[in-house]
Order: structure tokens, then sequence, then C-alpha cells
């Protein structure tokens, strides 16, 4: 993590404009950073640094009706008053957003308008946001009918791997390759196939015929939902503005926020901390109840209305998960604000509003791993490693990293790895990956395993590889809707523990400051996760890049 204080660099003139100097240097020639973290490279090396089109001021358009059974109507039709003005509090303001209309749909890059704060909210701007595989962790899980009611498609691990011949596990080369191919166009990291409940048994030609008809059903859902974007938000309404990794400069406050003011770094978290529910003050958990009944709505808790609309119909757009950071700007609860020190990066401060922090918290808080101890990372996207980098940070003396995708190790071990286990490539004989690690690598399994992935199959086999007696394990990942996770009683009887984790435990408006400081003290490899920046306008193609696993983090800017 960069620290702030160093030299001032200068302003730079491009296409004509001028731009402010970059808070973190990057390579010359390319959107994709390098692995090494920018503080470790030669003053020499460090390249003009590539960023989007400059952000332009936003619209400032006239005050709103007061909130009445045609408020909506009313402020759709207010006119643009001209320039941008310094003063846009109690406005509405136009700007870019990113918004899903509808199922099976790329993202629209238009123009919205966002209402001011009501009572106990806050209007930000978006500096920063960065794209999170939990946006599209459902979306081939979820689609609409008719009627527009959720239909549930079949899950990611339904059926996989119930009863498949161990052999199938010990492809060839050419085989594994082909498996990996068919395993790409789904968020999950670990292959369900290799993961037997009952090594001994054998399917009958009709459980084949059963498998292979699901298997094909399920791959032709992958191809024409591959748009799909829903997210976590249960009831996944449309329209909406998604995005939930990001951070931000505080533009206005609605009536009774005392917390924060105009001016204020900040970060939105999805994950509101309230400190008055029974949950905020129990010290093991972080569950605030104060908005969510009305964040899992797509709503505002003060009028139970949004304060998003399209310009180009005037049609109210649903909030997500209480941030809606894919817009220029966004209105969320105060509860769900967390201050941060205004010299930190906020392109890079903004991991910290999800994935990294998530990863970060499952170690430090619930798994609460403790020197010497052994561990296990189903997963190598960036909230796995970021499972490593704090394992490693924990004093781990064994991390091991489970995927199939092999590329993916390197980085693993950069992280702090040091075992790699592809479980499409087990030893001759060994059934199953929990069996090679539980048995092979280690005597009775790992002190602490972690399910990065959002597969229920890898779920068990990450139960069952955690150590007989005293071993836990740690559900991150979000399963498909619906699903539900299963292993024989005897696993949880002889000692294991499985557990869960939202947002690593973190009380967000306390603790994400507190992890602010800790990047910007140095020591985190918080740089390294961002791999890709664009502008904003480019949210589509980074998205494709996170579908294909080629990318850890990509951070947009307007």
């Amino acid at each position: 993590m960069l620290l702030p204080a160093r030299s001032p660099r200068p302003a730079r003139t491009i296409d004509g404009a001028t731009h402010p100097p970059p808070l973190l240097p990057r390579s010359a020639g390319t959107l994709a950073l390098t692995p090494a973290r920018a503080l470790q490279r030669p003053a020499a090396l460090i390249g003009p640094h590539l960023i989007g089109p400059h952000r332009t001021h936003p619209r400032v358009m006239a005050s709103p009706a007061p909130p009445t059974a045609t408020a909506a109507a009313t402020a759709a039709d207010a006119p643009v008053t001209g320039p941008a003005s310094a003063d846009t509090a109690g406005k509405p303001i136009e700007c870019k957003a990113a918004v899903a209309w509808a199922p099976k749909q790329p993202l629209s890059v238009e123009t919205v308008i966002v209402d001011p704060p009501k009572e106990g909210e806050v209007r930000i701007r978006i500096v920063a946001t960065a794209l999170c595989h939990t946006v599209r962790t459902r979306e081939r899980e979820r689609d609409r009918d008719a009627a527009g009611r959720v239909v549930v498609f079949p899950s990611r691990g339904a059926g996989w791997g119930q009863g498949r011949p161990v052999a199938a596990m010990r492809t060839a080369a050419a085989g594994r390759n082909k498996l990996r191919k068919r395993v790409a166009t789904k968020p999950c990291a670990l292959d369900p196939t290799s993961i037997l409940p009952n090594p001994s048994f054998r399917p009958s030609q009709q459980d084949k015929e059963q498998q292979q008809t699901k298997q094909t059903k399920h791959k032709t859902k992958n191809k024409k939902d591959a748009y799909t974007l829903d997210g976590l938000d249960p009831e996944g309404l449309f329209p909406c503005v998604l995005g939930h990794e990001a951070a931000g400069v505080v533009e206005s406050v609605g009536p009774g926020v005392a917390s924060v003011r105009a001016g204020d770094h900040v970060v939105p978290c999805y994950q509101a901390y309230c400190g008055e529910c029974v949950f905020c003050k129990h010290p093991e958990s972080n569950l605030c109840v104060s908005v969510r009944a009305f964040t899992g709505k797509g709503m505002m808790k003060a009028d139970g209305g949004t304060r998003l609309r399209a310009k180009k119909n005037g049609e109210r757009l649903f909030h997500f998960m209480g941030t809606s950071t894919f817009a220029e700007y966004s209105v969320v609860h105060e509860q769900s604000v967390a201050k941060v020190d205004p010299k930190a990066p906020l392109d890079r401060v903004c991991l910290l509003g999800c994935g990294v922090a998530t990863g970060w918290g499952a170690v430090q808080n619930t798994a609460k791993v403790q020197p010497g101890q052994t561990v296990a990372v189903f997963g190598l996207g960036a909230v796995g490693l970021a499972v490593i980098e704090a394992a490693k940070l924990a004093g781990a003396s064994r991390i091991i990293a489970v995927d199939t995708n092999p590329s993916k190790f390197a980085a693993a071990v950069r992280w702090g790895a040091t075992d790699c286990v592809d479980p499409g490539d087990l030893p001759a004989g060994v059934p199953s990956v929990q069996a090679h690690i539980a048995g092979g690598l280690t005597e009775w399994g790992v002190d602490a395993s972690f399910e990065c992935v959002g597969s229920v199959a890898v779920m068990r086999a990450a139960l069952e590889c955690a150590h007989r007696g005293w071993g836990q394990s740690v559900v991150i990942g979000v399963a498909a809707a619906g699903q539900e996770i299963s292993t024989r009683p005897f696993q949880l009887v002889t000692g294991r523990q499985w557990k869960g984790t939202a947002f690593g435990g973190w009380k967000s408006r306390v603790q994400v400051p507190q992890l602010v400081e800790r990047a910007m003290r140095g020591g985190t490899r918080l740089d390294d996760y961002v791999t890709h920046e664009m502008p904003f306008d480019r949210i589509n193609e980074g998205f494709a890049l996170l579908h294909k696993g080629e990318c850890l983090r990509c951070v947009l800017k307007f």
C-alpha cells in the first residue's frame, strides 16, 4: 500500500486537458498492472499513468417537489438549470451510471438522476468502484418468467460428481483441459467432479444418463445467461444500479446525519453498522439489522422509495445492497458509510468495502488462525488470495492453495501459499481432494479451511479436510439460491466445526477505517489485487475479464 508521505507529482496535460497527478504510479503502455507493488518499483521505471477521460462535472437540476404521491413524476420533469454548480446540496444531480435493466443484458451506461438524500442518508460522489465476483455469483442462477417472478436456475454444483468414477478425476492432460474449459464459464474455482461423497459408489447406466442430462442443461443455461447481472440481492429486482465495492467523497447529507459531512472521504459498506441493535452490540457478530429490511428490497428507509431514476424515461431504479456504486453519485444510509483517512488513495481502499476485507476478516475474526496452524484455501480469486495473505500474517506454518486452474498457483505462492493442489490432477488412488489433504499432505487435516468459491460441493470438501477433533471450516463463498450443504453427521460428531462469515466479521463503520490505516502503514498487498484499471464506460469489458478469470480486481474510475 502506498504511503501518502512522498514528494508531490506534477499535474499533466493529456489531450489538451490538465489532469491531477495520479495517487499511484503505474507501468506505461498498458492498463494491466504488474504484480510488483508500486512502492518497490525504481523511480526510473515509473512511466506515465494511463487514466480515463477526466470527470465531467455533474449537472445540477432544480430542487425536487416535497415527498408526495406525485413527487417522483414532478422530479422527473424537473428541468436542468444549466452548468454545474459548486452547490449541489439539496438538488437532484444528473450523472453517469451503469443500469441493469433486465437479466441477460449487458449493463447500460447512461445518464441517471440522483435525488438529494433524505433523513439519515448520505449522497456520495463515487471516485473509484471495483468489479467483484459477488456481483456475478448468481448471474446464472436467476431469471424471471413472463410475470416478472424470479426463477431459480439449476445450481452450479447440482448433480455434479455424485458418484462419478474416480478415474474421471485422473484424466490425461487433454482431458483435464477439456474439463477446465467446461467449468471456465462458471464462477466456481474448484471442480466439484473431484469431490465424491462416497468413493465406493459406482453409478448405474441410468444414473450416468441423468448426470449427463443435468450437465448438458446446465451448460446451456450458462451460455444463455452470460451477461445476466443480478448479484446478492435475494429479490433480484430490476431495473437497478449494481455495485458495492467503492470509495468516494461525501457530496451532501440529509437531516439527522452526524457521523459524516460534505467533503469526508468514505467507503460505502453493504454491511451496515448502527451500534445499537443486538447484532452490533454482540462481540461476535456484525449482522446489523437497522436498515437490512430496506436494502434487501432495493429501497431507502426514510420513505421506502429510491433515490435513483433514469433520465430517458423517468423510471425509478432500485438500489443494490444499499450501495449502488456503479454510478457517479449514490445515496446510502448513514449506517453504511465508513469515514476514512482523506490521505488514503480511494482507488485502492475501495477494495476494503468487500472482497479483500472479507478474506482478511475470515482469518482474523472468524477462524482466528494462530501461529503454527495449518490452513487450506479453496478458490484462488481475490478473496482466496486475501485469505492466504492473512493466514501468512497470522503465522500459519502451512497454507495449502486449491484451485482447478494451475495458472493461479504462481500468485498463490507469491501471496504465501506453501502447497498448491489441482483437484483434477490428484495422485493415483486418491479418491478426492479432501482425502489428499487429510491423510496425504497432512496426517489428520488442517486446522482451518476456507471456501472461497460459492459451491456447496466445495463447502463439503473444505469441511472434510479439516482436522479431526478441532478443525474448523469457514464458508465465505455465496452459493446458488436454494442450495443446501450436506455432509455425514460423523464429520461434525468428531469435532469439526462449520462456520460462515459475512464481510469477514468486520463491524464496518468502526473497523473499515482501521483497515485503511493498516494498509497505509504498509505491510499489506492491497495494491497487488488491482490488476486492471479502466474508465467507467468500459465496465462490461471489465466484467468480461473477470468472468474469464483474467483479473483479480478491475477498478473503474469516472
